[in-house]
């Protein structure tokens, strides 16, 4: 099951909680934000937990100034940026195996080993 994240509808959905899982995250047009305080964390198993970017937003769909833990794979499947260029937050590699795809440069990058 994937979850889309789509417009500026979600935007705030994300904005207004303190952490949040989902399963997959698909960014396809719009764009995002996640708020300096917010931590979203991608989960699940059996290849789930997954970050895929297909947006081509021309300055980088999500605007990351929180805290982003992805439990699966990153993908950039995009020409362009997967971040804005004024992100300051962090994305957190949690997972076992987990493999980069897609030229993507991050405000912050850590893998978690627990």
């Amino acid at each position: 099951m994937q979850k889309l994240v789509q417009g500026v509808l979600l935007i705030a959905a994300f904005a207004m909680v303190d952490s949040r899982a989902i399963a997959d995250m698909v960014l396809k047009g719009g764009g995002m934000t996640v708020g300096k305080d917010a931590v979203v964390t991608i989960t699940g198993s059996g290849g789930a937990g997954a970050f895929v970017n297909h947006s081509s937003q021309s300055g980088g769909a999500l605007r990351l100034d929180g805290v982003l833990r992805v439990q699966g794979d990153w993908t950039n499947a995009a020409s362009g940026p997967v971040f804005n260029s004024s992100s300051s937050g962090s994305v957190d590699l949690t997972g076992v195996g987990q493999r980069i795809f897609g030229a993507t440069i991050f405000p912050s990058l850590t893998k978690v080993v627990t």
